[in-house]
């Protein structure tokens, strides 16, 4: 696997390699889809990018579920919780008080505990959660964090969520 800054690679980069591009098209062929009618159910929500990063997580748990020989790569919301602890300051200039940014690591650290367990019991059972899609989108929450350097999250409701 081609390797890309901090050892991350988004899902996005990781499909865009052409030999990944060419199996996962053999692997998952595009049913022909025309769309002739209205949308009968229309987005339950106006938070894409959450849901689409949470999607995300949920396809590599399901690809690490395919593929039992994988090597795990840090999560971007680990990422996100390293930020927090060794950048406090960074944070503190935006405005977070220091209880904040301690409330989103005790949070962000639950979040992350709790993702890990649930994707243990996937990868043992098969069988997809509502807590696994549930912990999907908590992990989607942090990754802001560390992906656009924002934090967001210590304002939002993510701690009363818990």
């Amino acid at each position: 696997m081609r390797r890309i800054k901090n050892n991350f690679m988004s899902l996005t980069s990781f499909l865009k390699i052409p030999k990944v591009k060419q199996k996962f098209a053999k692997t998952f062929p595009m049913p022909p889809f025309e769309l002739s009618a209205r949308i009968v159910s229309p987005p339950l929500t106006k938070h894409y990018t959450l849901v689409g990063t949470a999607f995300d997580y949920l396809m590599r748990f399901y690809l690490m579920r395919l593929n039992p020989r994988h090597i795990a790569q840090t999560w971007v919301a680990e990422e996100a919780i390293n930020c927090l602890r060794d950048l406090p300051e960074v944070f503190l200039r935006h405005g977070y008080t220091s209880d904040q940014i301690n409330r989103g690591l005790e949070e962000g650290n639950k979040i992350i505990s709790q993702a890990q367990t649930e994707l243990s019991h996937y990868l043992g059972s098969g069988k997809l959660t509502n807590n696994l899609i549930e912990s999907a989108l908590h992990l989607a929450q942090l990754d802001p964090i560390y992906r656009a350097k924002m934090a967001s999250f210590l304002s939002s409701s993510i701690c009363q969520l818990l």
